[in-house]
């Protein structure tokens, strides 16, 4: 089961960033803070879709490859599932992906990545998040993420 389809965009959507500038000092700088997020729909809906895009480099002076631009995005799925947490119990609670597996049908074609739920369960600080993958020119592949609290020392 789960989205077959791209959701709508990435073109004619605003663009922000997962962890908005200025707003959670607990999470530590990285690749994470600088990716650009277009929604697909309302971040706050059940299962929110979001299209990703890596504005740099993650090494100096060396361009990603598809395989590679997949991969480093795939592992915002953590991310996409905070954002669906975030109403609920523990909602700020921080989580890490200690396990990402990831397959693809192809390499993306484009540099927007589409990242869509298609099942997330969370108990007692353990969870998974399932995702679907597309490029703008359709699917290109699957992701799923352990989730593990991670509480930060206050």
């Amino acid at each position: 089961g789960g989205a077959t389809v791209p959701p709508p965009g990435p073109e004619g959507l605003p663009t922000t960033a997962i962890v908005p500038k200025g707003t959670s000092p607990s999470v530590p700088p990285g690749f994470h803070r600088e990716a650009w997020v277009r929604w697909a729909g309302a971040p706050d809906s059940d299962a929110p879709a979001a299209w990703m895009r890596l504005p740099m480099a993650l090494v100096a002076d060396a361009a990603c490859t598809p395989f590679e631009r997949a991969a480093t995005l795939a592992d915002l799925g953590n991310a996409i599932a905070g954002v669906v947490r975030r109403r609920g119990p523990g909602a700020h609670a921080p989580y890490i992906n200690p396990d990402a597996t990831l397959y693809l049908e192809r390499e993306p074609r484009s540099e927007w990545i589409a990242l869509a739920p298609v099942a997330l369960s969370e108990t007692d600080g353990v969870g998974l998040v399932a995702l679907a993958l597309f490029d703008e020119h359709g699917a290109i592949g699957r992701a799923a993420s352990t989730r593990l609290h991670n509480p930060v020392p206050a």
